[in-house]
């Protein structure tokens, strides 16, 4: 009897995975976001002499602009001096007390004047497609003359902040 030797060569396929491919939806929420322009990061309004004997009426003697940065499309933010968001004018404007390092204290008006907003279009700027609030603080003096405040330097300062 003779044998014969048959070699059956052995192919090994991959095995195919069984299933339905499946979509997965990816979302996220937007939070509403601001922040103070960096440029803003020590404004100071230089407000000058201060006369006693003239007639400031209900004008600004300085002011200084700041931006908020918002994310595009954002409604206002409430901007506020002094925890007041109604010191929008002359008339509501806050009595801020300055002070002298020697002695002395001088009475100042301080109000804001929000202005339009607009989008950020600066493709070299971080802040890129953000909605721009822009806000002057303005500073005056007050009515009634203050003869009372000494010759010399004075300083103060107000606290500008965003709630959103």
């Amino acid at each position: 009897m003779r044998r014969y030797s048959v070699l059956f060569p052995l192919l090994l396929l991959p095995a195919q995975a069984a299933g339905t491919p499946q979509t997965v939806q990816v979302g996220a929420q937007v939070n509403r976001a601001c922040v103070i322009a960096t440029a803003n990061q020590n404004p100071k309004i230089n407000m000058g002499d201060y006369d006693a004997t003239v007639s400031y009426g209900t004008n600004f003697v300085g002011e200084v602009t700041i931006d908020v940065y918002c994310n595009r499309g954002s409604s206002a933010p409430t901007r506020k001096i002094n925890g007041s968001a109604v010191a929008l004018n002359y008339g509501t404007a806050l009595t801020t007390t300055l002070t002298r390092s020697a002695g002395g204290t001088l009475d100042s008006r301080v109000w804001m004047v929000h202005l339009s907003t607009s989008v950020m279009n600066d493709n070299a700027s971080p802040f890129n497609g953000a909605q721009v609030y822009p806000t002057k603080v303005r500073a005056g003096w007050p009515s009634t003359p203050q003869f009372n405040a000494p010759s010399g330097q004075y300083a103060g300062s107000v606290v500008f902040s965003v709630e959103f």
